[in-house]
């Protein structure tokens, strides 16, 4: 119906922004930032339209290669910034409408107040409709990914233990990247567009989640040649190890069995013994110690997040 108001001949395009600013959102922030976004874009497309335009309207050639570029452009940068994408499809348009010969400042114009309408239709919804809120569905996606980094330890220790390997961990590992990318994207309204005080804690966390991956991904492989080159007990202990920081990130979750603390005291003790196995060893550094240091690093930011999120609260314990 603004839309209507706004242009009788254009009322769509306020349609179509309020319809694309909701593809692919799942929360308030997302769709606010699209919203703006797009609103951005074409206010900086309207500009360049107009000079585009008045540049070379009569010059098949120019219009003909300045559509292109806008079309591949657009394209390359959808991925990128939907702000970018926005602004070289309305320039586009300029150039368009003049190789037509219906170029008029007032259609770019119309686009522009048609796009507002339809960005603030979508800043409504968002508010007073949308019923996902983004730290909510940061929570969210937190808690997840520290469910399928719970089960990738867990289910290392577990294949370490009975089959004496560690060679099925590829699936496991591109859950828990899916899981990280989820956190990821879902946090970018709180962590690229808000002032620094204000996302401090977020990215704190987002980046204490990356942390986990990469240490977890060089511990699988490192894991995958240690247990072929130890005894018995030392895969007994890895595996104790896995399982006591498996319960220890799980203790961050809704599924907690048990403490974090409890859970962390008890790698303590495996890690003590661990390293005096790895001490033990006439030979250079070997796959063990490599798997050693991957595990101590994961527990450290194990403890760091555990101390982020709240569900931790004594001074940090060096392990080994």
């Amino acid at each position: 119906m603004l839309g209507q108001l706004v242009s009788p001949n254009r009322w769509y395009w306020a349609v179509i922004t309020a319809f694309v600013v909701f593809i692919s959102t799942n929360s308030r922030g997302e769709l606010l930032v699209r919203a703006w976004q797009r609103t951005a874009g074409t206010v900086l497309g309207v500009v360049a339209g107009i000079l585009v335009a008045a540049q070379i309207t009569g010059n098949t050639l120019a219009e003909i290669a300045m559509i292109l570029v806008c079309v591949f452009l657009g394209f390359y940068f959808a991925g990128y910034s939907y702000a970018v994408m926005t602004f070289f499809i309305t320039t586009l348009l300029g150039a368009l409408y003049g190789m037509l010969g219906t170029f008029n400042v007032a259609v770019l114009e119309a686009r522009l107040w048609e796009t507002a309408v339809g960005a603030a239709a979508g800043a409504l919804a968002a508010v007073f409709v949308l019923p996902t809120r983004t730290r909510s569905l940061v929570r969210d996606n937190i808690q997840d990914f520290l469910l399928s980094l719970r089960d990738f330890l867990r289910g290392t220790g577990t294949e370490i233990s009975e089959l004496g390997t560690a060679n099925g961990l590829q699936e496991s590992m591109r859950e828990l990247d899916d899981g990280l990318q989820r956190v990821i994207n879902s946090a970018k309204p709180l962590t690229s567009y808000r002032l620094r005080s204000l996302r401090s804690q977020v990215h704190r966390s987002v980046a204490m989640l990356s942390g986990c991956a990469y240490y977890v991904r060089n511990l699988a492989v490192a894991l995958s040649a240690t247990a072929d080159m130890v005894d018995d007990d030392t895969r007994n202990r890895l595996s104790e190890l896995l399982w006591a920081l498996a319960d220890a990130v799980e203790s961050m979750t809704d599924e907690a069995q048990v403490s974090f603390e409890a859970a962390m005291t008890s790698a303590h003790r495996t890690a003590d013994a661990l390293h005096d196995i790895a001490e033990s060893l006439t030979d250079g550094p070997t796959s063990l110690h490599r798997s050693i240091r991957w595990l101590d690093r994961t527990a450290q930011v194990v403890e760091d997040l555990a101390r982020e999120l709240g569900a931790a609260t004594p001074e940090k314990q060096p392990i080994g």
